[in-house]
């Protein structure tokens, strides 16, 4: 929110159409409903306020409008705002992924994503560094072959554990 603020003062946007005080208004209804349960999938109406297409409208003549990848993503939300279809499709995966964990739970059964998603979570809780430096001990060195098939998790469990650790190395080897 800070850098988005810098980006906005330090821009030729007009503040008698866009003032400070709004601008944090609008900020903290956007956050308020960033951080409820999804439930109606409505979008708040202060999103538009940071659309690149309203921010173009609020600079003044002459003046830099304020650019930011995020102003561009909410331009295109705002364009192609989510069908029933989509709402649904998305509940049914929620509840869908729900039960299968409950039922992986009640059998007892865990598959290899389940493994990987436990100890990603354990090596980013408060012990996870003890985790880390206990695997780094017993395998200071990790090659990775196959590299460019790794997922963001996995990449992130292997940067955890060997990233800029003393005495150790992680190397990765993949495709040219």
């Amino acid at each position: 929110v800070g850098e988005l603020d810098a980006l906005i003062e330090s821009s030729g946007i007009d503040r008698r159409k866009f003032n400070r005080s709004n601008q944090a208004k609008w900020i903290e209804k956007i956050s308020a409903w960033a951080e409820e349960e999804t439930n109606s999938y409505q979008l708040p109406e202060s999103l538009e306020k940071f659309s690149q297409r309203f921010l173009e409208d609020r600079t003044k003549a002459g003046g830099e409008t304020p650019r930011h990848p995020l102003f561009e993503a909410i331009d295109q939300l705002l364009a192609e705002p989510l069908s029933i279809r989509d709402l649904v499709i998305t509940r049914a995966l929620a509840e869908i992924r729900e039960t299968v964990a409950r039922e992986k739970r009640r059998r007892g059964e865990l598959g290899f994503d389940d493994m990987l998603s436990r100890l990603d979570s354990a090596l980013r809780s408060e012990s996870g560094e003890v985790l880390a430096a206990a695997i780094r001990t017993r395998f200071p060195v990790a090659m990775i072959d196959e590299f460019q098939d790794t997922d963001p998790q996995q990449y992130r469990i292997f940067r955890r554990i060997w990233h800029h650790q003393p005495e150790t190395a992680l190397l990765l080897i993949g495709d040219p």
